[in-house]
């Protein structure tokens, strides 16, 4: 059975994410505990509602690693790989939106939590930012630079990966948002249509200046 510091870090990413930090008290999250709602018991775990507020967030930061990790042969992805022991391309980009897509839905309740709350507390934006946002950023960006990925000249792979994430994290939060996506695009054909932009981007060969004749 989970302790009562637990039951708080719980109960504080539930009610937070679903009400907003501001519009939760402390006795909703000391009775969500199973605590008594309103006899300071919280203060027995964390000496704030705010540093109740920090651990939760830090309970579900988790390595940028792990977005990617299915990219590679051998390491469980559901894509198999093709004839040359490699993962085909489109293949790639599919399991990049899909593993991001998912990891938004499990920390629904985080990124609930940073896009309403967390700008008025600028030391945990901040915390995000360093743990969570650039280190996934800095990951598919390494990700598309490697060997074997040929961009464009003048397309940098930081600048394109910032455009995937926002991408995937836009069609999230629309989803997030409204129950479904507002234009009625389901989540199989949003993809498909992001994957071939990105490859059809890497694909895209520069074609020489037209011969002068005389």
């Amino acid at each position: 059975m989970a302790n009562t510091r637990q039951l708080l870090l719980e109960a504080a990413l539930r009610l937070f994410g679903a009400q907003g930090y501001a519009a939760t008290s402390v006795a909703q999250l000391e009775q969500a505990a199973g605590m008594s709602p309103g006899a300071g018991g919280l203060y027995s775990h964390f000496r704030s509602k705010e540093a109740l507020l920090r651990a939760a967030l830090e309970s579900v930061l988790t390595p940028a690693d792990a977005l990617v990790a299915t990219l590679q042969p051998g390491n469980g992805g559901s894509v198999p790989a093709d004839s040359t022991g490699s993962m085909p391309i489109t293949a790639q980009f599919e399991a990049i939106v899909r593993a991001g897509l998912a990891r938004l839905d499990h920390d629904r309740d985080y990124n609930r939590i940073l896009v309403r709350d967390l700008r008025a507390v600028p030391e945990l934006l901040q915390m995000s930012a360093d743990r969570e946002i650039r280190p996934v950023h800095d990951q598919l960006a390494a990700f598309l630079a490697r060997p074997g990925f040929t961009l464009p000249p003048g397309v940098d792979p930081q600048a394109l990966a910032a455009v995937l994430i926002g991408a995937t994290t836009h069609f999230w939060l629309m989803r997030d948002i409204f129950g479904d996506h507002p234009a009625g695009v389901s989540e199989d054909d949003y993809i498909s249509a992001l994957v071939h932009l990105a490859t059809g981007l890497m694909a895209r060969q520069e074609f020489s200046a037209p011969k002068e004749t005389s």
